[in-house]
């Protein structure tokens, strides 16, 4: 189950309305398994460390939409540290930062030693599997939606069973019962966990106004993706 991103969705595409007061949108967010589907290895432990998140209008205009916020993927919540105020109006995209955050001053309640770490089981051998990610990326998704305090919700969506499933991890021996996927072990494996997550997020509507992410707004057409 996921919260939402209170960010409404709108069939076509232009600029930011004029004359509304700009808003700070609500934010959540968090993960599922399609089709019930479990991943290999198991995921038990999915953070995701944003730096900074923007919206861009359908002119290529980047207004900032939060600084600072850590997605969890298995818990099912997006702990914010700054959320922002936007323009209301027709977005066509969003760009998340993905970055570790260890300053104390800068980050205070939400610290994040890695952009992204992934904890796990491989079914196999039982293999604890740990993922540390430390390298600053970009995710991009593409769509039309509509960003008004009072637009139905927009759903931030990440498929877990797609994390991992590049880094080819039953092939990796495990050393002391562990498999570690860091920038100084098995580094050949990160570009490919960066494209995993690029391809696992997508963005929902909020059908039922619920802040949370159900199996009829899984299974409806994302209103935007990764490009193509």
């Amino acid at each position: 189950m996921t919260a939402a991103l209170a960010l409404g969705a709108a069939p076509s595409c232009g600029g930011t309305e004029t004359g509304n007061p700009p808003f700070a949108p609500d934010m959540g967010g968090g993960g599922y398994d399609p089709m019930g589907l479990s991943p290999d290895p198991a995921v038990e432990s999915a953070l995701i460390s944003v730096e900074e998140a923007k919206l861009e209008d359908c002119e290529g205009a980047q207004v900032p939409l939060l600084r600072r916020a850590v997605l969890d993927a298995v818990g099912g919540q997006l702990r914010v540290l700054e959320p922002l105020e936007v323009p209301a109006g027709l977005y066509c995209a969003i760009e998340l930062s993905i970055a570790a955050c260890e300053d104390p001053d800068r980050c205070r309640t939400i610290f994040a030693p890695y952009a992204v770490s992934i904890d796990g089981t491989r079914r196999a051998d039982g293999a604890s599997i740990e993922v540390r990610d430390a390298t600053r990326f970009v995710v991009r998704l593409e769509g039309s939606f509509d960003v008004t305090p009072d637009a139905g919700g927009l759903l931030l969506a990440v498929d877990r069973t797609l994390l991992t499933s590049g880094l080819s991890l039953s092939s990796i021996p495990a050393v002391d019962g562990v498999v570690l996927v860091d920038e100084t072990t098995n580094a050949d494996r990160l570009p490919a966990l960066r494209a995993g997550l690029q391809s696992a997020m997508t963005l929902r509507r909020d059908l039922d106004g619920d802040a949370t992410l159900d199996p009829e707004e899984i299974m409806a057409a994302p209103l935007a993706q990764p490009p193509e």
